[in-house]
């Protein structure tokens, strides 16, 4: 396999990354510390889809993201003479530290066409392997593959708890809505929202009353420089009119009494006098629901300026209905700009981060047009100028103000069109009443002076309904032409906005804006009454849904085969107590559902106990409070589990014959370090673990491991040899090339990683034959990239 690595004006601020890996079998790289050979090493576990130990720390993980770039590795030579290009995208990366590579690292094709990093991790198995790891590292990562391990299957458990607590969720909800305690606390709630609603109801009167005050104050501002001595005659014709009302009022009252007693005297006659009476009766009850009808409507035509034209109202309406829908068109235009700003603000630090910027490379296609990056770059910045004042904030506000406006004035409309029918459905049922009172009139024509007097009575109301309904209009009118609320004059005018304005405590200055925040208090009391409201029918609701749910679940749990499950995991007592009338059941058989999931959250949590625990016998000087866990915890089924699992991964047959001569390990004691020895005649023998921790036996131990490798189950394996220089020395050179080479089955690269180890350039003078060539051949290359790769 051939690599190479090109970070030229991407990896920023020191970090670096040697240039290629030469398509050697066995390649040998040798350069000083700060070349990249370890850089170029992660970058390929990546590619591998493993994160590399040495990244797993937060800061040099943020190190790394910030200062990689869009480095680019290309390899060729791969089984089946494939090849692949990965451009690295470490903006894309998380934050943290990950525990899994994604296709998000790196933009690849493969044999140039577009695939996945995944994919790419599928054709290749990076394998590292350090040659400072002695017995003890080796033992030390045997634990923390054991603690990842307890992780995984920590997280497995927990996930299959939750699974099940989402189930047993589902399931005890029947048993939470039938439980009579459930009830009674639904009950407390529902008592808790309607304190609730009664507080939210008293804060929405008050702020009703401050936005009237308001608008009064407004209203007053706005009219008292109209007020002239016309208000006068004015103000004594509404006097007039009111006199009018109270004397209508008065007539209506008398004559009401009047027509109930004549209506009882007509009763107590019976036959068609009585059906005269109940006609009598409903033609007057609806005249004066007709009336109060028709003086609403007055009301909201003078509120609204408009006439009580059903056509005209509905034609305002659709107009309204029309501006606010113009309205959320712009403000939804408001929000895609907003968007497009924020698109802008991530966009253009990402082309700028890259050579795209300024490049005249085609980057985007637009049906037959082409943009180079340089275009496009430009292109983002002019948009992002354009609209980078649009809209303005007062534009925002006007608009969210004019929308709340023309919600109020389709509120106001509605009322009103839903008024002029009322009014026109109730003029309908007068009339019908009025026939059926006719045809009660025809009928009782012989009837006595009682029937004479009440129709007279019946005629006078009508004509004194008329008078009242025609004399509140008047008087709805009046006041619409005075304008000053019931002040006779633009002194009073004054005097009065005074009162209000000491009564709000503000001056006529800031009443624009006190309006405004009036008003969203007004809004947001009325939208907490409206919660409340809805919070109580909900509660209300489900306190309901529980008592009626306990006499239908009884006899469904005792019967149904839908709990077939549940009756077998009862106990005798408990299926038989199912079908009796004692409703504690219920709780018992709760309590029993949920112990299956306090139950798996107990084995979570007894399962992260051991991994810290065995994350702690990991640590070679274990702290204090660490050592004081261990003395007090941890068992002799932990310490032996954990000893047996190493046991068997050091008897292999070439850990055995390289390190500890021909002996096989019997026992491992993880908290004093030491390993115990036997040899075929069962003799023991203890020895620390730091004793085969250097010389001859760390690089048999590092022999051993190679061997011990399994064959890896993906077409391409790269193993490297990280860390080697405390061991490799010129005598061992030969050996490690033969024992390497007897490797064939287990990769197909090997990469030596060594620091530098001879100053070949003062050594050339000493040095003849074929030792020379290859000295000036890394001489040559060092001097040219900082680091020699060669055929071992």
């Amino acid at each position: 396999m051939h690599w190479i690595f090109d970070s030229h004006g991407q990896a920023r601020n020191g970090l670096q990354v040697i240039k290629e890996i030469p398509d050697h079998r066995i390649c040998l790289i040798e350069g000083p510390n700060g070349v990249g050979k370890s850089v170029a090493v992660q970058l390929l576990e990546l590619i591998a889809g493993k994160v590399p130990a040495a990244l797993s720390s937060p800061p040099v993980w943020t190190s790394f993201k910030e200062n990689l770039g869009n480095t680019v590795v290309e390899v060729s030579n791969l089984s089946g003479g494939r090849s692949a290009r990965i451009r690295f995208t470490p903006e894309e990366w998380p934050t943290a530290p990950p525990t899994a590579v994604t296709d998000a690292f790196a933009e690849v094709t493969i044999d140039t066409v577009p695939s996945t990093l995944s994919a790419m991790a599928a054709l290749l198995d990076v394998t590292t392997i350090r040659g400072d790891e002695s017995l003890q590292d080796t033992v030390r990562r045997h634990i923390e593959q054991i603690e990842s391990h307890l992780t995984q299957t920590t997280s497995t458990v927990r996930d299959r708890a939750n699974e099940t607590d989402e189930f047993v969720a589902r399931v005890s909800s029947d048993w939470v809505r039938a439980d009579p305690s459930a009830v009674h606390e639904h009950a407390t709630q529902v008592r808790m929202l309607e304190e609730r609603l009664t507080s939210a109801q008293d804060r929405l009167q008050r702020a009703e009353q401050t936005a009237s005050d308001l608008t009064r104050a407004m209203e007053i501002v706005r009219k008292v420089t109209n007020a002239d001595a016309d208000v006068q005659a004015l103000l004594a014709q509404q006097a007039a009119v009111k006199k009018t009302v109270e004397e209508q009022t008065t007539v209506i009252a008398k004559l009401n009494a009047r027509a109930e007693a004549a209506e009882k005297t007509l009763a107590a006659q019976g036959g068609t006098a009585a059906d005269l009476s109940r006609a009598e009766k409903q033609v007057r009850g609806r005249q004066t629901r007709l009336s109060n009808q028709m003086r609403d409507v007055a009301k909201l035509s003078s509120q609204l300026r408009l006439e009580s034209d059903p056509a005209l109202v509905r034609a305002e309406l659709k107009a309204a209905q029309t501006a606010q829908m113009q309205l959320t068109q712009e403000i939804d235009a408001i929000d895609r700009g907003r968007r497009t700003q924020d698109a802008l603000r991530r966009l253009i630090p990402v082309l700028d981060g890259t050579t795209l910027a300024t490049s005249d490379e085609v980057l985007m296609v637009v049906d037959e047009d082409r943009f180079t990056g340089r275009e496009v770059r430009t292109g983002f910045e002019t948009r992002r100028t354009e609209i980078a004042e649009s809209p303005r904030p007062e534009k925002v506000v006007e608009t969210l103000a004019e929308m709340d406006k023309v919600k109020r004035r389709i509120r106001a409309l509605t009322e009103f069109r839903n008024a002029i029918e009322s009014t026109q459905r109730k003029a309908e049922l007068l009339e019908e009443a009025e026939q059926e009172h006719k045809a009660a009139q025809n009928k009782s024509d012989g009837a006595t002076k009682a029937a004479a007097a009440l129709r007279d009575i019946h005629e006078k109301l009508a004509r004194a309904q008329a008078d009242l309904t025609a004399a509140h209009q008047e008087s709805v009118d009046l006041q619409e032409k005075i304008g000053l609320s019931g002040v006779s004059s633009a002194t009073e005018a004054k005097a009065a906005l005074a009162d209000l304005l000491t009564e709000l405590e503000l001056e006529e200055t800031a009443l624009d804006s006190a309006q405004a925040t009036a008003a969203q208090k007004l809004r947001d009391a009325a939208d907490e009454v409206e919660r409340a409201r809805q919070k109580i029918t909900a509660a209300r609701a489900i306190a309901d849904e529980a008592r009626t749910h306990i006499s239908t679940l009884r006899s469904e749990v005792s019967s149904s085969s839908a709990y077939a499950w549940l009756r077998d995991a009862l106990t005798p007592q408990q299926r038989e107590a199912l079908s009796g009338e004692d409703l504690q059941v219920f709780a018992v058989v709760r309590d029993t559902i949920l112990s299956v999931t306090d139950k798996l959250f107990d084995t979570v949590r007894q399962l992260e106990r051991w991994t810290r625990l065995t994350g702690a016998l990991g640590e070679t000087k274990p702290s204090k409070s660490a050592a004081a866990q261990l003395e007090q915890e941890a068992s002799a089924a932990l310490t032996q589990a954990l000893g047996d699992s190493l046991r068997h991964a050091l008897n292999t047959e070439s850990i055995r014959n390289r390190v500890f001569g021909g002996l096989s390990v019997h026992k491992l004691d993880l908290q004093r370090q030491m390993i115990v020895l036997k040899d075929e005649q069962g003799h023991t023998e203890d020895r620390p673990m730091s004793a085969f921790s250097t010389g001859e036996r760390a690089f048999a131990f590092t022999q051993a491991r190679i061997t011990d490798l399994p064959r890896s189950t993906k077409p391409n394996r790269l193993l490297v040899l990280d860390e080697f220089g405390a061991f490799i020395s010129a005598d061992r050179m030969t050996d490690l090339g033969d024992f390497l080479g007897t490797l064939s089955d287990r990769a197909e690269q090997i990469v030596i990683i060594l620091p530098l180890q001879v100053n070949y350039e003062a050594e050339l003078d000493d040095t003849r034959g074929a030792l020379r060539e290859r000295y000036l051949d890394r001489v040559q290359q060092l001097k040219a990239r900082n680091y020699s790769a060669v055929a071992l």
